[in-house]
């Protein structure tokens, strides 16, 4: 199908711009983005992804399961990152 093709590329590019965010917040140590934010996306995202798999469109579900993946990594960053910085102190 066109449309999953179409929608798993939108989807790695988002993903791209998502990565780039997740190595800024590995070489700064620090994560500005919100826990309940990106445990939200997250799970929202793992969802739309199930439903993708449902319809057949199986490009999309893997799109939307890295893209779930890199934002379940902003989630662990935002509390390790606490941590670090807790003991730092």
């Amino acid at each position: 199908m066109i449309q999953d093709i179409i929608i798993m590329l939108c989807e790695m590019i988002l993903g791209y711009s998502l990565f780039h965010q997740v190595m800024a917040n590995h070489k700064k140590r620090k994560c500005d983005i919100k826990s309940t934010t990106s445990m939200l996306a997250s799970i929202a995202l793992f969802i739309i992804g199930i439903c993708t798999l449902s319809v057949g469109l199986w490009l999309t579900f893997l799109a939307h399961c890295v893209i779930s993946a890199l934002w379940s990594i902003i989630f662990y960053q935002r509390f390790q990152y606490k941590k670090i910085k807790k003991v730092k102190k």
